[in-house]
């Protein structure tokens, strides 16, 4: 939903406020409730609609005072697809058009790569990379990097390669797709080019490229103290790094004389013809052709040959090279790389005149966008050989395995393909007491060892690795390895969320949640208890059949020896027939004793007794007395209960000159029996006469 702004307004305008609903059973059903938009913006996006519905939309601008009228309403219905056109143009920036509003959004300036498998262009400013889903018109954004520039892409291995400018050099740096797409974002520093102040030299990278099918790469450098260009040729297997200059000094003899008015615009490896790779070199005056390790140069084309512009720009695909001019006319040149190898002879004979279209265009950069330009090692070779991929066990502690990874290696006949990176997922699972997988986790890596951490003492785990990658993942393969492997004996976590209710002063359940990841071990709990005061640490100890509750709680009940004390209970945790190894957590119960019984009013024959509640588990209690003297005891059947919970008890028919004990008879909500208290005679009131 799109508007413009309003044509005339008094004040500035602050925002928009948008309505949007669809009607349904004659009610209208927002779907913006009124969603404020940014004067900047002016389109709001909805997501999520219904197919085959109606939907209503208006707009108003509000200022700092006050909202203007809604504009009328306008629908759209989700029968037929209206999608907003957007075209991909490429001249001398890539640019996603928007037809509907003509407006052009630059995705890069100057340095960007591409995959056609993949239908994915990559671009940075300087700082950011970038990445566009051409089928899905997506960007993201991948990362952050400063004084970036240069961009080249090894397709098959999924690696991108940057310049990285920095005061005493220059380096290249490589970025993996795959580790990105699981969640590392990092550069890594393939090859340093240093300065040398003393002698007052500088390198300037011009070109840095991996060639696929070689595993080599190469890195073209100026050299400011004799004014010539270096490269140097790097072999990069896994984490090795082998550099090898290579001596430029046979370009010199094929017409690489760089002037003022000859530059050195840039060197196009042709990795299309892998059997035997060729390096083009562009200058704004010849086209040169040398193998790859420049011991051998032709100068196939020579500008005034076929133009009266200097060469700008060129590229290559399986069959042509392609070079544009520093002209405004709409053509470029186009040459058989047949006639352009190094035995070529009379190539300008043999180079075609191509028109682009109508509209004359500045400096056309033309880029070969089909799968011949980009092509793939055989299946076979794109996967490294699994039958040779497995875990060992390196050693191992009480919470800890490490593992060594036995790397991937190519298959037989594949040796001069690299591989893209291999991703090693480690399924960790154990077999709890029901013989049932549990406490199972995924651990992700693509290093040579790695330690699998937070595990559980002597518990045997089974490990299953799995291999991924890109490439796994479009044929739909997932090989795997498993083995089983122990930790050591040791101290398990302790008991967790420790409670405990008092049941009654000499009864309480004890509560705890098991420690982590104890499923697949036998263990053993046993709670001890203490007096607070106990300066002996003398414990008393239970060793319980628990049972669990449906939350997964663990619960007993204990028996106290005294009643009305302040105990310390301990729930403690071993692996069953290792009690040495145990570990455990604490709790404490802090009994209050009843309030105490007391004589309010007496006489000859009559009491009044109270007693104030301070107990708040109690759902019932009664009061009893009875003759010192006798054996029976008999309830008290008058009460009255005041605003302060004081329960007041009148006695009557007593005997004058008598003496009577006192007791109270407890039921507490959590359990079905009676506790009495007192135990002993401390409440022994007599009557007068």
């Amino acid at each position: 939903f799109r508007w413009n702004q309003p044509n005339f307004t008094d004040e500035i305008i602050q925002g928009y406020t948008v309505q949007c609903f669809f009607i349904e059973d004659l009610k209208e059903i927002e779907i913006c409730e009124d969603k404020n938009i940014t004067t900047t913006e002016l389109e709001h996006t909805v997501h999520n609609l219904t197919f085959n519905t109606t939907y209503y939309f208006r707009v108003r601008a509000h200022t700092k005072i006050v909202a203007g009228p809604y504009t009328d309403l306008i629908n759209v219905s989700t029968t037929h697809e209206n999608p907003i056109p957007k075209l991909l143009v490429m001249n001398q920036d890539i640019q996603i058009w928007d037809v509907d509003v003509n407006n052009f959004t630059t995705l890069l300036s100057q340095d960007f790569a591409y995959s056609i498998q993949e239908q994915r262009i990559y671009w940075h400013d300087g700082k950011e990379l970038m990445t566009l889903e051409i089928n899905e018109n997506k960007i993201i954004k991948i990362a952050n990097y400063l004084n970036l520039f240069g961009l080249w892409i090894d397709w098959v291995t999924r690696n991108l390669y940057f310049v990285n400018n920095k005061y005493d050099g220059q380096y290249v740096l490589k970025f993996d797709l795959t580790m990105w797409e699981n969640g590392i974002s990092k550069f890594d520093v393939i090859l340093q080019l240093k300065n040398d102040f003393e002698i007052k030299t500088t390198r300037d990278i011009v070109y840095a490229n991996m060639f696929p099918y070689v595993r080599i790469g190469y890195c073209l450098s100026y050299n400011s103290k004799n004014m010539r260009y270096d490269m140097v040729k790097y072999y990069v297997d896994g984490k090795n790094l082998q550099i090898v200059p290579i001596n430029l000094s046979i370009m010199y003899t094929c017409a690489l004389q760089l002037t003022v008015t000859n530059i050195l615009h840039l060197t196009m490896i042709d990795d299309v013809n892998n059997e035997n790779p060729l390096i083009y070199w562009l200058t704004s005056n010849h086209l040169i052709v040398t193998d790859i390790n420049v011991s051998m140069c032709n100068t196939i084309l020579h500008n005034k040959n076929i133009s009266d512009d200097t060469f700008s720009f060129a590229t290559i695909d399986k069959t042509y090279i392609y070079i544009s001019t520093n002209n405004t006319d709409r053509y470029f040149y186009r040459l058989e790389k047949k006639y352009a190898s190094l035995n070529s002879v009379n190539a300008d004979k043999y180079v075609e005149k191509i028109i682009i279209g109508q509209q004359k265009i500045n400096r056309v950069t033309i880029f070969p966008f089909d799968q011949s330009f980009q092509p793939y090692p055989p299946i076979r070779c794109l996967t490294p050989d699994e039958k040779y991929v497995y875990i060992e066990h390196m050693s191992a502690t009480r919470n800890s395995i490490l593992l060594s990874i036995q790397r991937a290696f190519v298959k037989n006949g594949c040796e001069k393909y690299n591989l893209a990176t291999t991703i090693y997922t480690i399924s960790v699972s154990c077999l709890d007491n029901n013989l049932n997988e549990s406490e199972k986790f995924n651990v992700s890596t693509s290093e040579d060892y790695y330690e699998i951490q937070d595990l559980t003492p002597f518990t045997e785990y089974k490990l299953k690795l799995t291999l991924s990658s890109f490439y796994y993942d479009q044929l739909s393969i997932n090989p795997s390895h498993e083995t089983q492997m122990k930790t050591k004996s040791g101290k398990l976590n302790a008991p967790e969320n420790i409670s405990v209710l008092a049941l009654t002063p000499t009864l309480a359940v004890v509560y705890w949640m098991p420690p982590k990841k104890v499923n697949c071990l036998a263990v053993t709990y046993e709670v001890h208890w203490k007096l607070v005061n106990d300066t002996q640490q003398k414990s008393k100890q239970f060793t319980n059949v628990s049972k669990r509750m449906a939350d997964g709680k663990f619960f007993t009940e204990i028996n106290l020896s005294l009643p009305v004390q302040d105990y310390l209970i301990y729930v403690r945790v071993y692996p069953t027939n290792f009690s040495d190894f145990y570990n455990e957590s604490l709790s404490k119960i802090v009994y209050s004793e009843p309030n105490i019984i007391i004589l309010s009013e007496v006489n000859t024959n009559s009491m009044n007794i109270s007693w104030i509640s301070n107990i708040n588990l109690t759902i019932f209690l009664t009061v009893q007395y009875k003759d010192i003297a006798a054996e029976e005891w008999q309830a008290m059947n008058s009460i009255k209960i005041n605003y302060n919970q004081e329960v007041l008890y009148h006695i009557k028919n007593l005997q004058s000159g008598t003496s009577y004990m006192f007791r109270l008879i407890l039921r507490y909500l959590e359990y079905e029996e009676t506790f009495i208290w007192p135990a002993d005679e401390r409440f022994i009131f007599s009557t007068l006469g």
